[in-house]
């Protein structure tokens, strides 16, 4: 019942709450800012960080040139676009060397596309020819910056520097495929590797036999728990731990991916289905959702459990941000092709994705009003923070990631007061604009 005040005015509740809920938002204002970026050609390499988050996009014609770095624990952030390789350094893309023709990139390692070894300086970037030989196919795990082991012509090898690489395992001559950890000082392998069909499992000595068949093809890279994904010819998905092995029943398999940092596995079977994996010791999970998947990248977990999963994938190609229990499209283009590399939840590890079109990227953070440096900038209305701005201008804001123009279209309200908020003020000309009715 309305409480009557004099013959002209009326207070109902209603209309009360109303009010200032109109005018809490009008107060509260999330200032959009919106950096776009396009590429001109057809090809596009789209460099991703923390989950998902899309740092840049560069030009890349050719999917055999643009390609994630293999994990080498901190030095996953490497990845190869149009035949050039970078690393990520400070939130920048920075390129390592000169050379455009790199197809194969892991730590400060690479294999050009007619198969030579180089060692690219760390400091310097001078790129150092390792050997003469034109029949490197692979490179795996890394103790430091400066050592590396891989397969040419189907023996393993280990690289010290620019020293002339080293044979190891030298009864072993037919290795298509080897996954594991390299040691040096001293020198050990600990991991898996298949020849001629085979897989043996090292321990730092000598390699043992696992099994009798002889129809291996593929493997993931060993889990923190020190297991390993394997597919056979067969498209039969295996797991190893140690000498024993396990037998998943999850047939036509066509991808393993996995990340040295956590005991999760991501798989991608040949009719499209995306499955999680967490040990040999739990059923694969089908997180395909209903749709058919083209490309999967490895998986990140904050721990063992799997409390927090991040997958990136491709769909009808549409590129995903996949977790526990979400499939997050990112962007809008539609031609995407290919993912690669590791990211592991933070800025530190980047991925690449692959469309065959030019494209137009758009990436919109949110602020309050009067923006200064070292205020948070959000994702979302409900303070999801996302970066923090390291300078300003009248029309654009910086953060670590690039620069970002006024998008007065992008504005919205916030559902909980920013802490920037202390040092905002309002000025007679603010209140008259937020109380008009006509407004």
């Amino acid at each position: 019942m309305p409480v009557n005040v004099d013959k002209n005015l009326a207070i109902k509740n209603n209309t009360l709450e109303a009010t200032y809920n109109e005018l809490f938002k009008k107060l509260n204002v999330a200032y959009g800012w919106t950096h776009t970026q396009t590429t001109s050609e057809g090809g596009t390499a789209v460099v991703l960080i923390n989950n998902g988050d899309i740092l840049t996009t560069m030009e890349c014609n050719d999917i055999n040139k643009c390609s994630g770095g293999f994990f080498c624990d901190s030095f996953e952030n490497r990845c190869i676009i149009n035949g050039k390789a970078y690393k990520l350094e400070n939130s920048n893309i920075v390129q390592l060397g000169t050379k455009s023709d790199y197809k194969i990139i892991s730590n400060f390692f690479g294999i050009d596309i007619d198969g030579k070894l180089w060692k690219i300086d760390s400091s310097t970037g001078i790129e150092t020819q390792i050997g003469t030989d034109t029949t490197w196919v692979s490179l795996n795990d890394a103790y430091n910056a400066n050592q590396i082991s891989g397969i040419n012509n189907g023996k393993a090898y280990f690289m010290n520097g620019t020293s002339s690489p080293v044979q190891f395992f030298t009864d072993f001559t037919h290795i298509t495929a080897m996954s594991g950890r390299t040691n040096y000082s001293p020198y050990y392998f600990y991991g898996y590797f298949i020849d001629n069909g085979y897989l043996y499992y090292v321990d730092g000595g000598s390699p043992v036999l696992i099994g009798t068949e002889n129809n291996w093809v593929s493997l993931s890279y060993p889990t923190s728990t020190s297991q390993i994904g394997i597919i056979n010819s067969n498209g039969d998905l295996y797991m190893a731990s140690g000498t024993n092995l396990y037998n998943m029943n999850l047939k036509n398999v066509k991808k393993i991916t996995g990340c040295p940092s956590n005991s999760w596995l991501s798989i991608l079977t040949n009719d499209g289905k995306i499955y999680f994996l967490r040990n040999y010791n739990y059923t694969p999970i089908d997180k395909s959702n209903n749709k058919i998947w083209s490309d999967i990248s490895p998986i990140y977990s904050s721990n063992s459990s799997g409390s927090t999963i991040y997958c990136l994938g491709i769909s009808e190609g549409n590129l995903y941000l996949i977790s526990n229990s979400s499939w997050t499209q990112i962007g809008t283009e539609s031609n995407y092709q290919k993912v690669e590399g590791y990211c592991n939840g933070n800025s530190s590890s980047i991925a690449i994705a692959w469309t065959g079109d030019a494209t137009t990227v758009s990436h919109t953070i949110l602020t309050t009003k009067t923006p200064q440096v070292n205020d948070a900038t959000y994702i979302d209305e409900d303070l999801t923070k996302y970066s923090t701005i390291q300078s300003t201008s009248n029309t654009t804001v910086t953060d670590q990631y690039r620069t970002y123009e006024r998008d007065a279209f992008k504005d919205s309200s916030f559902t909980a007061i920013p802490p920037a908020t202390l040092h905002e003020t309002v000025s007679t000309v603010d209140f008259l604009r937020i109380t008009n009715p006509n407004t």
